[in-house]
């Protein structure tokens, strides 16, 4: 037996698609029936995809992860991960992205936006 990726229970799991990008992850059954997917998601989500939490898809609201033996919603994880008690989380962060970036030649800024399109002129 294995655990389930998502609350690390030792049980029997079953694979399925991730719903944060194109990957296969163990899950138990109760995971699986309440849609939970792993906390690494939402910190992936969180820290690299949105800004803080912020400018994700609206759909990022129905997802729910295992922490502390029960099921959070993104909303509730969200809320706990901004506690001002939880700010070292944002700096380990930024230091292992710094790390990551110099280890692979990058700097931190952010390209030039690209230019809008008009798209009455494609027809």
């Amino acid at each position: 037996m294995c655990g389930c990726d998502v609350c690390k229970k030792e049980t029997e799991v079953h694979t399925a698609a991730c719903g944060f990008g194109a990957m296969s992850l163990g899950y138990c059954m109760e995971c699986i029936r309440s849609g939970a997917e792993p906390e690494w998601g939402f910190e992936y989500l969180y820290g690299d995809v949105g800004n803080k939490g912020e400018g994700l898809a609206a759909r990022v609201s129905d997802f729910k992860t295992w922490k502390d033996g029960k099921y959070w919603t993104w909303d509730e994880w969200v809320t706990w991960r901004r506690l001002p008690e939880q700010k070292h989380l944002d700096e380990e962060h930024d230091r292992q992205m710094a790390k990551m970036d110099a280890q692979a030649g990058l700097d931190r800024e952010d390209p030039e936006p690209l230019p809008d399109f008009d798209t009455e002129d494609d027809n």
